[in-house]
């Protein structure tokens, strides 16, 4: 069973949209919620090897996302000086 995990998707979202779910910000508010939960769960559960394998797959993901936005900003910045 899943469990929900609440977060406040508008403090994150650059539109300040609660369903705006698929901005880079967004989504690694989301993957933040879902780190903590899951390292809690495994510090009492040590050989769930599944939650732990999950983990790993999510803090690969929030960091893939992480080198995007740098990326994409530094983008945005050199577009703006150029002009």
């Amino acid at each position: 069973m899943k469990k929900k995990i609440n977060i406040n998707i508008e403090e994150y979202s650059p539109k300040n949209n609660a369903k705006d779910t698929g901005s880079v910000s967004s989504q690694i508010a989301i993957l933040n919620a879902r780190i903590k939960y899951l390292t809690d769960h495994v510090k009492r559960n040590r050989h769930d090897n599944v939650s732990i394998l999950s983990l790993k797959k999510i803090v690969s993901k929030k960091k893939r996302l992480n080198k995007y936005m740098v990326r994409e900003n530094l983008r945005i910045k050199n577009k703006s000086i150029e002009a």
